[in-house]
């Protein structure tokens, strides 16, 4: 089950580039143990909390929501023009990073014997996209 979510590392990685969609579960701490829970069942209201956002928990940077590796590959590409798709041939796989930031592309190929390992790799460099073009555009300006 564990390996269904993104590290802490990346899910804090995307907390900070703006990932807030509704996950089944959270980070607590600062390390990165699968340590998980599920919001529970609050008896005061009567709400069944099945999932939850990081802005849910803003002020605490300690609680990061804990995204399926394919919800961070969808936001990747939907919010941040960042495609990433695997190909496989005798247990290797290639795993191709394209991004597109104001009219300018890039691809950046991965391999990789390991599929998380290999995804993990994609979803970094994505985000290093993100983060470099945010520094180039504040050095630009």
């Amino acid at each position: 089950m564990e390996k269904l979510f993104v590290p802490f590392v990346i899910a804090q990685m995307l907390k900070e580039k703006g990932f807030n969609l509704n996950c089944f579960t959270v980070y607590h701490g600062e390390n990165d143990l699968y340590k998980f829970w599920a919001k529970p069942y609050d008896e005061l209201s009567g709400d069944d909390h099945t999932t939850v956002r990081n802005s849910d928990f803003i002020k605490n940077s300690n609680i990061v929501c804990a995204p399926l590796w394919q919800q961070a590959v969808d936001w990747l590409r939907e919010k941040k023009n960042i495609h990433i798709t695997t190909m496989e041939s005798d247990g290797k796989y290639i795993f191709q990073v394209k991004h597109y930031f104001e009219g300018v592309g890039n691809t950046t190929y991965l391999p990789s014997t390991n599929y998380y390992l290999g995804l993990r790799q994609a979803i970094i460099a994505g985000l290093n996209f993100i983060y470099y073009y945010d520094n180039f555009k504040k050095t630009s300006s």
